[in-house]
């Protein structure tokens, strides 16, 4: 190979996009396996569903029909997947 013939391979711009490139894929590695861990910590029960759906409902938030308890859900979710972030090494604020 011709850059490897040139020594380009041994070059300090060339070895610090490496280390640079090797350190985003750890970072990024490192978030997906703690956004699993969030979310396998996030857990949504029926009631709660209900509770917020009904709440929703009173403080005219929504339209009846526009929303079904699956959307409830995983606006829940998302709402308890933000207090986990917080206690997440991750958590930057």
């Amino acid at each position: 190979d011709e850059a490897k013939n040139r020594e380009l391979d041994r070059k300090e711009k060339f070895m610090r996009t490496i280390e640079r490139y090797w350190e985003s894929t750890l970072i990024r590695d490192l978030m997906e396996m703690e956004g699993r861990v969030i979310e396998k910590r996030t857990v949504v029960s029926e009631e709660e569903i209900q509770m917020k759906y009904k709440k929703m409902k009173e403080q005219e938030e929504i339209e009846v029909l526009d929303v079904i308890p699956n959307i409830v859900y995983y606006y829940l979710r998302g709402e308890k997947n933000k207090r986990f972030e917080k206690g997440s090494f991750l958590y930057t604020r």
